[in-house]
């Protein structure tokens, strides 16, 4: 992942190597959207082994994401990420016809920055009423809800923060066409003992995902999740007893 004014950077690093493994990227943009595009147009005219992927960005209202899709190759994978708080069916709309995926920023490193529950839930709802895949983004450190430190700085003002596995079961029980109220519980379970992997599938109290759906979700619903952190969140599994 790279972002997208940073891409000349990138070209002049790539000319020194000679290597035939092409290099996947997923480029961020910036405010300026037309800045963005025209970065990612250059870079490929000029990079051998290196290819965009995928793009994610931000769109002020579903109009702006239309048009912005519509410079797009519908052949990238692009991830829309919409206005803090907005969880409004027209948004959704507008990636669905464009064959876009949504992404939910699920944190960040003030108290403000942290959507509540009830907006995920609507953003969970609302991709999962369309099979809108979506991927989601910054301060999912931790496996299970609970208050944390927003930096890893000293005196790090605290605060609740989603987990990632809250946020797996959650989509999961939606996509599957389980109730809100399900999967509010899922998304603001704290209980590790709640949880169990096994060899199988995985488990939450009396829901229980085999193997085999879990991969269905993964490649057709929940994409992936993104963290700061390498280690932290592999960390909270072995703490969790689930590796």
């Amino acid at each position: 992942m790279i972002p997208a004014a940073r891409l000349d950077e990138l070209a002049e690093l790539l000319a020194s190597l000679d290597s035939a493994d092409r290099l996947p990227l997923s480029v961020v943009f910036g405010s300026d959207i037309a800045s963005s595009l025209a970065a990612v147009a250059a870079f490929a005219r000029v990079r051998k082994y290196a290819s965009v992927e995928a793009v994610e960005l931000r769109a002020p209202d579903p109009p702006a994401a239309r048009a912005i899709l519509a410079e797009l190759a519908p052949a990238l994978l692009r991830y829309v990420e919409p206005p803090q708080g907005a969880v409004e069916g027209e948004f959704f709309d507008a990636l669905v016809d464009r064959g876009a995926c949504a992404k939910l920023r699920a944190g960040g490193t003030s108290p403000a920055a942290i959507p509540g529950a009830e907006t995920v839930l609507g953003f969970l709802a609302g991709a999962a009423a369309r099979k809108l895949p979506f991927k989601a983004t910054a301060g999912l450190h931790h496996a299970l809800r609970g208050n944390h430190p927003f930096t890893y700085a000293e005196a790090a003002p605290r605060g609740e923060m989603h987990g990632y596995l809250n946020l797996l079961l959650a989509a999961a029980l939606l996509w599957q066409g389980g109730s809100l109220d399900e999967a509010r519980c899922a998304l603001l379970e704290r209980d590790p003992r709640a949880i169990r992997f096994e060899a199988s599938g995985l488990c939450w109290r009396d829901r229980r995902w085999a193997a085999e759906q879990l991969v269905e979700f993964r490649s057709s619903c929940f994409h992936s999740f993104g963290s700061c952190s390498f280690r932290e969140p592999l960390d909270e599994l072995a703490a969790g007893g689930w590796r």
